[in-house]
């Protein structure tokens, strides 16, 4: 990563985006949930807090700042198996966004990250590679999308977009 921050000065890039969660992996150290980063496709060694606090520092001295990603509310089948079932259940291909008890664990996370990578103005909620058709065919969100109106599959990832937000903001 220090080689990609070095190419990044070299070519005059401000900003280094670290997918630090996928379908594969969950790399980020939380010390609030360790069995986030526990499992891994194929298996990996996540960061430590204290690699991820020398890039930062080793970023900014250069002028690059790295800007983390917890991938959500799909594409992030690790994390989700990590936290067995608290973000929703890994087979429906995405987090249930309409069950207020997965956000303070979000909450919880992006804290941490924020943290670690204070010197940047800007954080990926993700949002990409969302393949709705498990989670949508559920009961309870066909109910929900029925008493709120909501119409049209990209309709529900709203939920997680605006909680996410505030989220992120609240962290400044």
């Amino acid at each position: 990563l220090k080689m990609a921050v070095e190419t990044c000065r070299l070519f005059k890039i401000r900003y280094l985006h670290l997918h630090l969660s996928d379908d594969s992996a969950f790399t980020f150290p939380s010390t609030a949930y360790p069995e986030a980063s526990s499992v891994h496709y194929p298996p990996v060694t996540p960061y430590t807090l204290e690699e991820l606090r020398d890039l930062v520092a080793y970023a900014d001295a250069r002028g690059v700042t790295c800007v983390p990603e917890l991938e959500g509310p799909a594409h992030c089948t690790a994390l989700m198996d990590g936290m067995k079932g608290k973000l929703g259940d890994v087979h429906w291909s995405a987090m249930d966004v309409i069950n207020p008890d997965i956000y303070p664990i979000l909450d919880t996370l992006v804290g941490e990250m924020c943290e670690v990578f204070k010197s940047s103005p800007y954080f990926h909620i993700g949002g990409d590679e969302v393949e709705p058709s498990r989670y949508l065919g559920q009961p309870h969100v066909k109910k929900y999308m029925k008493e709120h109106n909501l119409t049209g599959s990209h309709t529900i990832w709203l939920v997680y977009a605006q909680n996410m937000a505030e989220i992120v903001k609240k962290h400044g």
